[in-house]
């Protein structure tokens, strides 16, 4: 097929209908507006379903070979372009990110470059919408890593689904019958598991191929009955179309939740959106659909690939370079549409429309300098230099948020008596001064990399637990027994209590039933991956038969203040949400405790994984205390006065009284991420939190 004819047969509905694809996505990327953007993807997979099922049926029902024409096509229009942005991601990349970030980053790209990105998204529990954890600069190409192995699948069934009927001596209307049945078993199937790991394992749903193909399939099934479906009545068929508009905008609205929830049933409104604008045009272009068929519409529905595949990267690597506001989103669209414009007519087209991996013509195609290319190169060429001046102009010096600095919270006492806990907020304050990195030990791309607990602590906090000799440190004839429950956060603290614990001259004995990924409150919370959100409700009831059985005299929990999702309500979980939870759970073994004591998780603020950089100064990584932590303090310091239960706010051992945290205190980095801290760290505090402990009559003064 020739440049020609083949440019010739693009809609242009469809190719403004991609238009609107990516200009959501990068909107909702760059604006955090509309917050439902995202949905953009799930129209592209509508799109990309239906126009590789239309070629695949035409080529079939030609009699033309198949298999090896279509994937020579695939490569010629995904790889090149998709090589080019990976590579120069990495290149950029170089300078900007610290080590242990640079090495994640080519990691990311390996399995990107194999379309496999979004197994390896789902593994590492990489949550999409989250605040808290830094993106992958490559993260987007977990999407084409979808409909890549869609096509991988698809154009094999099709093969299948025609030997058979060669052999049967199948009819066209047969062939099309078994086309459409098994791709509507394979959608139902399909949804139906994205329902069912949606409410479980969001994350590995999210990126799960098994749980996306039904919206490919979806476009597949208007492929299929393209010959139906085009003999609407030209009438209905600007109603069809513009029908499909609105519900991709309704479902935009239905979807711009923070959405730690993957609801498949959501999606599936504006996927039938772009399913009624693709059959709204099929054998013609609707009247009045000027919105979608314009010059500027196809123009940049025809860039909408390269403009995909080149905004996250801008924009993920620039946050280490610009604040956010308005020179950043500037800055970003210049560098996105020029580095696009680039890409698109000196990359993308000339390899998409030329002759290369056909038999007998493998090389690649010479680079013609039309009069499109050099006005094409002259306009991104002006659009990056303007971006790069922008960025040179406006390099961070410091974390904005600073002049905002927290106020004092009510009801939340910040207490630095005694000279340790004084030796420590002076530590703080030195830092959040320092206009230097000290040499720190470990380094902040070690600690990044690190492991959140000692070995013999991360044994102990896997489900199910290993037996309890194993995680118990202290004389057998301490007179206290303690025991800690929690999630992650908890993991972090076991240290602090066994060191104070083998300190105590024989006054304590520590126990921990901490575990990774599991939260201490009686609602079902979606876990960071399926294995551990099924074993969170096992371990929940082992550990209260074990606190009923040994009753602790003291019992310290400590959870994670992280937006999680409450799998019971299908909503976030707030903080009155939490205390009745808490309380719920409580009412199982409070008679079964001496005391209980909760402990607040290190306030969460700036990620140390977003704002280190080899360009980063101190000053970018100090934080302010997040709002919802806030929340779920206050909710809790109110449930412990309720029952009285003690409260120890952990503030004064990470940030000062003004709400500042730095992400190192002397020489000791305070977070691997933005809600652990590092091993070293708890070796730190651990002084301060025995002397805070000591004033709560917990234990005695040495």
């Amino acid at each position: 097929m020739t440049e020609t004819t083949t440019r010739q047969s693009l809609r242009p509905d469809i190719q403004g209908l991609r238009m609107v694809a990516v200009v959501l996505v990068i909107c909702a990327h760059l604006f955090d507006a509309p917050r439902g953007g995202f949905v953009g993807v799930d129209v592209f997979f509508v799109i990309s379903g239906f126009l590789i099922t239309g070629a695949l049926l035409h080529r079939a029902h030609s009699g033309q070979p198949l298999f090896w024409w279509f994937y020579r096509r695939r490569i010629r229009r995904i790889v090149p372009a998709a090589t080019l942005v990976l590579a120069v991601t990495c290149i950029a990349a170089y300078p900007i990110l610290a080590a242990g970030a640079y090495d994640s980053l080519l990691t990311d790209s390996l399995w990107a470059f194999f379309f496999a990105s979004n197994w390896r998204f789902a593994s590492v529990g990489t949550d999409y919408f989250s605040a808290t954890q830094a993106p992958s600069a490559v993260q987007h190409y977990w999407s084409l890593s979808v409909e890549e192995q869609f096509y991988l699948v698809w154009p094999a069934v099709l093969l299948l689904i025609g030997l058979v009927a060669v052999r049967g001596a199948w009819s066209l209307r047969v062939r099309l019958i078994a086309s459409s049945a098994c791709m509507a078993a394979i959608v139902v199937a399909s949804f139906g598991y994205a329902t069912i790991i949606g409410r479980s394992d969001p994350v590995t749903a999210y990126f799960s191929t098994f749980a996306r193909v039904w919206e490919l399939g979806v476009g597949a099934l208007v492929a299929i009955a393209a010959t139906k479906l085009g003999r609407i009545p030209d009438r209905f068929a600007g109603v069809t179309a513009w029908s499909g508009l609105v519900l991709i905008a309704v479902g935009v609205a239905v979807c711009a939740t923070d959405s730690a929830d993957f609801r498949p049933w959501t999606l599936a409104v504006p996927v039938t959106g772009a399913a009624l604008v693709l059959i709204g045009g099929m054998n013609r272009t609707p009247q009045f659909f000027f919105p979608l068929t314009n010059r500027v519409s196809v123009y940049l529905g025809d860039m909408s690939y390269s403009l995909y595949l080149w905004h996250f990267p801008v924009l993920t690597l620039l946050a280490y370079l610009i604040d956010p506001g308005a020179v950043f989103d500037i800055a970003a669209l210049l560098l996105i549409f020029g580095l696009s414009v680039a890409s698109y007519h000196l990359v993308e087209n000339p390899i998409r429309y030329s002759s290369w991996l056909e038999p007998g013509k493998r090389a690649l195609p010479k680079l013609h300098f039309s009069k499109v290319v050099r006005v094409a190169a002259v306009a991104s060429a002006v659009l990056i230099v303007c971006a790069v001046s922008l960025v040179a102009v406006e390099r961070k010096s410091g974390p904005p948020q600073l002049a905002n600095a927290a106020a004092p919270i009510v009801d939340l006492e910040f207490t630095t008596d005694g000279p340790e806990s004084q030796s420590l907020a002076d530590r703080i304050s030195a830092a959040l001064t320092a206009t230097a990195w000290p040499e720190l030990d470990p380094t902040m791309d070690e600690a990044i990399a690190g492991p959140q607990a000692p070995p013999d602590i991360s044994y102990c906090s896997e489900m199910p637990s290993p037996p309890a000799a194993e995680c118990t440190w202290g004389a057998d004839s301490a007179p206290q027994k303690v025991m800690i429950v929690g999630d992650s956060v908890a993991v972090t603290y076991v240290e602090v209590l066994r060191r104070i614990a083998e300190d105590s001259a024989g006054q304590w004995q520590v126990r921990s039933r901490a575990a990774f990924g599991c939260i201490f409150v009686t609602q079902t919370i979606a876990g960071p991956n399926a294995g551990m959100g099924a074993a969170c409700p096992e371990h929940k009831r082992d550990v209260i038969a074990e606190i009923k059985k040994v009753r602790p005299d003291i019992l310290v929990i400590t959870n994670s203040y992280r937006q999680a999702w409450n799998v019971d309500a299908n909503r976030l979980l707030t903080g009155p949400d939490w205390a009745a939870g808490m309380q719920t759970l409580l009412d199982q073994f409070a008679d079964s405790v001496g005391k209980i004591v909760f402990v607040t998780p290190p306030p969460l603020s700036i990620d140390v994984m977003k704002c280190y950089s080899k360009l980063a100064s101190p000053a970018t990584c100090i934080g302010t205390i997040d709002p919802h932590w806030v929340e779920m303090a206050l909710a809790e310091r109110r449930l412990a006065s309720a029952i009285g239960a003690d409260f120890v706010d952990s503030r004064p051992w990470f940030c000062s009284e003004a709400g500042q945290c730095p992400s190192f205190v002397g020489t000791t980095p305070v977070k691997r991420d933005q809600v652990h801290m590092t091993p070293e760290y708890a070796d730190l505090i651990t002084p301060a939190v025995r002397e805070r402990l000591e004033k709560e009559g917990l234990l005695e003064s040495e």
